[in-house]
């Protein structure tokens, strides 16, 4: 099956194609996925920022029930998996989910785990290590968290309600967690499109490959071995027809001419044989005619040494002898 030339350039273009593609659809995909990533992790990180600043006032009067009235509504956003403050102990004080308050978490945990790594807060935390992504057992979707540390301000350890002391640096951290279901939504259709545009791409490319092979290679090689084959028989006066411009063409038009000048050979050597059979028998016939003559000749020549005295048979005799000696 993959003897024939036109199959094997389909599938070589075929497979080239597909290489090309697949490496094109992986990176695009990978982009988008990277830039739609990183939006996310932006506006997540701005609405990190508008929490804060927004429940910063109440957070000085110390109003415990408005913070976490504020934090409840927040997290009944459909968008947004849970809302909460931690102190810097890892005790959980405000939740959009009230059974959570009062627990303690794991310094190991992934929201911890980027302050503590060293088994100490780090007081000052880049925007990039804010975020983490992780699936929650709950939910098969991938989940967006977001940290962001409350410092220590002047109107924090200088209030008298609810003084701090001044040489606290962080007072706790403010852990937003998004659902990325609509992300991963998205993501899913655009490699779905890119799948369906690989594919059809694919196809057409190999389909159009297809017709351009058979129409300017598969057909001329399949012209030229039936002329081989035309010629193998002894057909001699047989030509390629509708011949291209390009290298085929040029060798079916090499083609004519060879089976051309054979035909003209083959004349010249029939003709040749012709003459030479002629001449065989011209050869032979003359051999046959030769024969008697030489008896002729003979008694023509024994005759004229006998009839000396005889003027006109000398004469005829003459004539006898010099026709045969021709």
């Amino acid at each position: 099956m993959f003897r024939r030339i036109s199959l094997k350039l389909i599938l070589v273009v075929s497979v080239t194609a597909i290489l090309i593609i697949g490496v094109y659809s992986y990176f695009n995909i990978k982009s988008q996925s990277d830039v739609l990533q990183s939006e996310v992790e932006r506006h997540a990180n701005q609405l990190s920022e508008s929490v804060k600043n927004s429940m910063r006032y109440v957070m000085l009067l110390n109003q415990r029930d408005h913070i976490q009235e504020m934090i409840k509504r927040i997290g009944k956003d459909p968008a947004i998996s849970n809302v909460r403050i931690l102190n810097k102990e890892g005790e959980i004080i405000y939740s959009a989910k009230p059974e959570d308050i009062g627990k303690m978490l794991d310094k190991k945990a992934e929201s911890c785990y980027a302050c503590h790594a060293e088994n100490k807060a780090i007081e000052k935390l880049p925007i990039q290590d804010r975020t983490r992504f992780f699936k929650s057992p709950e939910d098969a979707h991938r989940i967006l968290g977001i940290i962001n540390p409350i410092y220590n301000e002047e109107s924090c350890y200088l209030s008298e309600c609810h003084a701090h002391s001044s040489k606290s640096t962080v007072l706790g951290v403010l852990d937003i967690t998004i659902s990325l279901a609509e992300v991963d939504k998205r993501l899913y259709e655009n490699q779905i499109r890119e799948l369906l545009f690989a594919i059809i791409s694919i196809t057409c490319i190999g389909f159009i490959i297809g017709l351009f092979v058979k129409r300017w290679v598969d057909r001329p090689v399949k012209e030229l071995l039936r002329a081989t084959d035309q010629v193998a028989t002894g057909n001699l006066g047989y030509s390629i027809k509708n011949l291209s411009k390009d290298e085929l063409g040029k060798l079916g038009r090499s083609f004519n001419n060879m089976t051309k000048k054979l035909d003209e050979t083959n004349q010249q050597l029939y003709q040749s044989t012709k003459m030479a059979s002629l001449g065989q028998l011209a050869a032979g016939v003359a051999h046959e005619i030769n024969n008697p003559l030489t008896g002729v000749l003979t008694y023509s020549s024994y005759l004229l040494k006998r009839t000396k005295d005889n003027p006109q048979m000398q004469e005829d005799l003459n004539v006898i002898v010099r026709e045969t000696l021709r």
